[in-house]
């Protein structure tokens, strides 16, 4: 499936990425491992960048984990919103009632 953005006049974005901690190089790499041996992500030559940011998080052994997220607020802040946002689950899934079957 194929999505576009629309940036308006905006063209290009290169970030300059956060520094995240030496120590942490092997998990920014792990998880960038695992995200394209599940094909999540792929190797991209774009105009485009974000920073990429680790979060803590407690597992519930007590561990730490890290949640790897990317920063897209620069890249919000150029979008224009869409006329026609998404409908909202909730209300979607309420408007079948008692529906076992839907026909398309």
């Amino acid at each position: 499936m194929e999505h576009s953005i629309d940036t308006g006049d905006a063209k290009t974005y290169k970030e300059k990425p956060l520094s995240n901690p030496h120590a942490l190089k092997p998990v920014v790499e792990k998880h960038i491992e695992d995200m394209l041996e599940k094909n999540i992500i792929e190797p991209s030559m774009s105009h485009w960048t974000s920073s990429i940011v680790l979060i803590q998080k407690k597992s519930k052994d007590g561990s730490i984990k890290y949640r790897f997220c990317v920063d897209y607020r620069a890249l919000n802040a150029v979008t224009k919103p869409d006329a026609y946002p998404i409908p909202n689950l909730v209300d979607t899934l309420d408007s079948l009632g008692e529906r076992k079957y839907l026909q398309c």
